[in-house]
């Protein structure tokens, strides 16, 4: 057994669809080329992958990563993890690529209490509808915009 089937790879292509019954035994992964086949030629790791694909996607993981580029729509990060925004709910127009970041933002942040970019915040907001949420306030962007501020105003009410 090798260790290279046990960590998984971010690839452009397209994953195997469930081979029906093959009439020849494979010597590799039909999707990844490890020598460690499994069932349907598939190595394990590709085999729990395909299945998980077809139980909780309805098959539509692979067509989702192809729209979105195989990259998180918040942060652009190359990542295979799709996020359903509605629970139960597999058509496309409600699955989205996150990675694995900015997917457990949304899943396990319980009170809003940092800045998330606007994608992110709608996101975590469908999914926590009656959670909380405490901002910090918008302060000046640097000190010396504040104490030039302050001077100014010092000046105009020395000159009334």
């Amino acid at each position: 057994m090798t260790s290279a089937s046990a960590t998984p790879v971010l690839s452009t292509k397209r994953r195997v669809p469930w081979p029906r019954r093959l009439p020849q035994r494979f010597l590799f992964c039909l999707a990844c080329g490890s020598q460690d086949v499994c069932a349907r030629g598939l190595c394990r790791s590709c085999y729990d992958a395909a299945y998980h694909d077809d139980s909780y996607f309805a098959g539509a993981k692979a067509n989702v990563l192809a729209r979105d580029g195989h990259g998180c729509r918040v942060c652009g990060e190359a990542t295979n993890v799709v996020h359903h925004r509605r629970p139960g709910c597999d058509q496309e127009k409600w699955l989205i690529t996150l990675c694995p970041a900015c997917h457990a933002t949304v899943e396990r942040l319980q009170r809003l209490d940092r800045y998330l970019p606007p994608l992110l915040l709608a996101l975590w907001r469908e999914q926590h509808p009656d959670a909380g949420e405490q901002l910090a306030l918008e302060l000046a962007a640097s000190w010396e915009a504040t104490t030039g501020n302050l001077q100014a105003a010092r000046r105009a009410e020395s000159q009334r």
